[in-house]
């Protein structure tokens, strides 16, 4: 059309399958890293409750395993994705 600039035009189809994937690809990266972090945090406060020579307080299990439900939330989202 006259005077639109081009601004209405769309996209050919290959062409938005493409940035989807790309963005998946992206997003899919994005969960790997979280999901590398989360266990990197766990793993740091499982050694140190290891060295603690008594058991943990509460609060360190608990922030263990709200870690353990993190990872394996963002583990899933990952596995859909594939």
């Amino acid at each position: 059309m006259a005077g639109d600039g081009g601004s209405n035009r769309l996209r050919p189809a290959g062409s938005a399958k493409r940035v989807m994937m790309e963005t998946e690809k992206s997003v899919k990266a994005d969960l790997e890293a979280l999901s590398q972090r989360l266990k990197d945090a766990q793993q740091q406060l499982i050694l140190s409750a290891a060295g603690l020579r008594m058991l943990p307080g509460e609060s360190l299990i608990r922030r263990i395993a709200e870690l353990e439900q993190a990872i394996v939330a963002t583990e899933t989202m990952i596995d859909e994705m594939s």
